[in-house]
């Protein structure tokens, strides 16, 4: 898989992992790493998108996904680390979470989609059956552009075609998403939860349900979804509140 690492100054800081969700890139938290420079940081690139394209086969689970953070994990860190889930990446943060709470400090969930829960929105779980349903991958592509609040037609070709390269690690995303592969019960350690105040609505919507479950506190910043993107500023407080999270503070 395609990752990068840059180390703190201090070789004993904790090492911070970010997971990024559906139709999305670890380059996209670029802008936070550079403002948590106290911390050594990772990001990479999940299977079937960006620089990680040529490794998807578009059947990928929860647990492909969640043993490759692990797998990252034992590679760049010999202290284990506090993981970032942003959107679809806050699942695959807990299922590693729960499986490995030797190399998973605490986990930052912002502004998750845990779409397989009972009491959770049902609008992601109707969208992901719809995806999981299609077999034309520029349709696939089409419903991603349509979530964004774009129109297909005003997005250059150069992206429509990334859109479409992509299609199947979207709908392998949508399709895991309609089990669930964990139980919320099974996590020992340390969450935080975080929302923008402008944020998805469907994700926002059941957040304090979650927290409470969690026996956590729910952050809410005045952010959007895309928080590493539109205030990168507030992703690296919200860093810093999962890693606090991880030394008991």
């Amino acid at each position: 898989m395609n990752f990068e690492r840059v180390e703190a100054a201090d070789l004993t800081a904790s090492t911070v992992v970010f997971v990024h969700g559906a139709m999305s890139r670890g380059s996209h938290f670029r802008a936070s790493t550079e403002l948590i420079s106290e911390f050594h940081t990772v990001i990479y690139d999940r299977r079937g998108y960006a620089g990680s394209g040529l490794v998807g086969t578009g059947n990928e689970t929860y647990e492909d996904h969640a043993s490759d953070l692990v797998d990252l994990i034992e590679a760049t860190s010999n202290r284990g680390s506090t993981v970032i889930g942003h959107s679809h990446g806050g699942g695959i943060a807990l299922l590693a979470a729960i499986q490995r709470p030797d190399l998973v400090r605490s986990v930052g969930l912002w502004e998750p989609l845990l779409g397989w829960l009972p009491w959770w929105d049902p609008y992601p779980r109707k969208a992901a059956a719809r995806v999981a349903a299609m077999s034309n991958p520029l349709e696939i592509a089409k419903d991603t552009i349509f979530h964004f609040g774009l129109n297909w037609d005003s997005v250059g070709a150069d992206v429509q075609a990334k859109l479409v390269e992509q299609s199947p690690a979207y709908q392998a995303d949508m399709r895991a998403s309609l089990r669930a592969p964990f139980d919320l019960a099974d996590l020992i350690i340390p969450v935080v939860v975080g929302i923008g105040s402008h944020g998805m609505p469907v994700a926002c919507g059941p957040a304090p349900r979650l927290a409470s479950e969690l026996r956590t506190t729910l952050i809410e910043f005045d952010t959007g979804h895309d928080i590493q993107r539109e205030s990168p500023q507030l992703m690296a407080e919200f860093v810093r509140t999962a890693v606090n999270a991880s030394n008991g503070a």
